[in-house]
């Protein structure tokens, strides 16, 4: 139904000139890599046409790291730094004495404009989920986007409940109750600007809350199937009609952009972390979701497709991160990712080069996800913004757990426990924990290896 990226606009690409693109970000919140059908990692997975279609015309990366949660996730997208840089290693919490992320970050739609002479406009359309109380309303705005219009956290209303059918939404600081489906007001607000106010070339970040919870019925025409009468009868065909929502949606964002629009724009689509796995019907354990950094947690949906891809329709093994999504970005909006400030993007890799070959070896050595609580913690020599007036700063993590990798093997590492150490070309699952049983000597080389890496994050 959702067959984008038609015959007319795959030879409208070809015949785009080689020039500054516009770049479109979509987010999916809590979609691991086992709810989208192209990814094969799923018996029976929701019905994704969009994305599958997407991946046909693109390409697919099958080793994104993202972190186990969305708010630290969202963090490294838009500064290009791991968590432990911005302080963000948690969900952040509407609450008196949160912080969110700080305005000292350079974020890419700063980079953006200052790349461009401000000629690229940056618009955010949907869940932000970086700001706190003390940073205001207008905190997108504020972190360099041109325009925002969607939720502030998740989906809140004034009495603290949560719902996609009753949420506060803030419009450039602006806050209202929407009584819209917010998967569709999201849709519909994105459209509606790039249509109008937003001027190219632009960024425009379409930023789902779906498929976060909570479960819920969407409306009948975005959804396959009927529901029993509450969720908890049967919480997985739920989540599936959720996905099947996100997905038509997607879809229909993407068949209502104008054709030569759409040639001319690289569509990217990343998660900000796995699946909620008490959701689903899968053989996958339930500790291994969302939360931790088993790669149920951490590996994540990542496609792109658009004028920069040469050859659709393949595949991408080479490892990426989600800090890297920062300076493929610039890259592809004729940003120089080298002119950057100092310390901006500082954990950031282009992954554009894969675009035009998804065979070449992988630009990284490692990837590296991490939760921690408190968040806005750490040294002032993790090359972080200056916050002294945060007291909190420089003290120990009441929690905190971290994971890297590399083509083979995968630590993780919590703290107060044992580490773990996996070998995910023999082990993909991680059923075994290679440190229970001994090392041969190239497991020990491995694990040597990523253990020296580790401790250079160690704060």
């Amino acid at each position: 139904m959702w067959g984008f990226f038609p015959l007319a606009l795959a030879a409208a690409c070809a015949q785009v000139e080689e020039t500054r693109h516009n770049v479109l970000l979509v987010i999916l919140d809590d979609l691991g890599v086992d709810r989208v059908a192209c990814y094969g990692e799923h018996p029976s997975p929701p019905r994704t046409p969009t994305l599958d279609a997407l991946a046909r015309r693109g390409v697919l990366f099958r080793s994104a790291w993202a972190n186990p949660l969305c708010s630290p996730t969202r963090a490294t997208i838009f500064t290009g730094r791991y968590s432990f840089r911005t302080g963000i290693g948690r969900a952040i919490r509407r609450r008196d004495g949160e912080r969110g992320l700080a305005l000292e970050e350079v974020t890419l739609p700063e980079v953006l404009r200052a790349g461009s002479e401000g000629r690229i406009t940056s618009a955010l359309f949907g869940k932000w989920h970086l700001t706190s109380p003390s940073l205001g309303p207008r905190h997108p705005l504020d972190s360099g986007f041109d325009v925002h219009s969607g939720s502030l956290y998740n989906l809140l209303a004034p009495d603290g409940t949560s719902s996609y059918f009753r949420w506060e939404k803030t419009v450039d600081g602006e806050t209202t109750l929407c009584e819209r489906y917010a998967t569709t007001e999201t849709v519909d607000d994105a459209l509606r600007a790039i249509a109008g106010e937003v001027r190219e070339p632009w960024f425009v970040v379409v930023s789902f809350n779906a498929v976060h919870t909570p479960l819920h019925a969407p409306p009948p025409g975005l959804r396959s199937r009927e529901l029993p009468p509450r969720p908890r009868d049967d919480p997985p065909s739920y989540h599936e009609a959720m996905c099947e929502a996100l997905d038509s949606e997607l879809g229909r964002l993407f068949s209502t952009i104008e054709v030569d629009l759409l040639a001319r724009t690289n569509v990217v689509v990343v998660g900000d972390n796995g699946t909620e796995a008490r959701w689903v019907e899968s053989s996958r354990d339930l500790e291994r979701g969302k939360g931790t950094l088993y790669d149920g947690g951490v590996r994540v949906p990542l496609i792109v497709a658009g004028p920069a891809v040469r050859g659709p329709g393949r595949e991408c093994t080479a490892l990426v991160n989600t800090t890297d999504v920062f300076a493929t970005v610039a890259e592809l909006c004729g940003v120089d990712a080298h002119g950057f400030p100092e310390g901006a993007g500082r954990d950031s890799i282009s992954f554009a080069p894969h675009l035009r070959d998804p065979t070449a070896p992988s630009l990284r050595v490692f990837s590296y996800a991490e939760s921690f609580s408190p968040n806005r913690i750490g040294n002032p020599a993790d090359g972080g913004p200056a916050d002294n007036a945060d007291p909190r700063r420089g003290q120990r993590y009441a929690r905190r757990s971290e994971a890297i990798r590399d083509a083979r093997h995968k630590i993780i590492r919590e703290q107060g426990a044992p580490d773990q150490f996996y070998d995910l070309v023999a082990d993909p699952r991680e059923q075994h924990d290679l440190l229970a049983g001994g090392l041969d000597a190239a497991q020990q080389e491995g694990y040597d290896r990523l253990a020296a890496r580790l401790r250079e994050f160690a704060r």
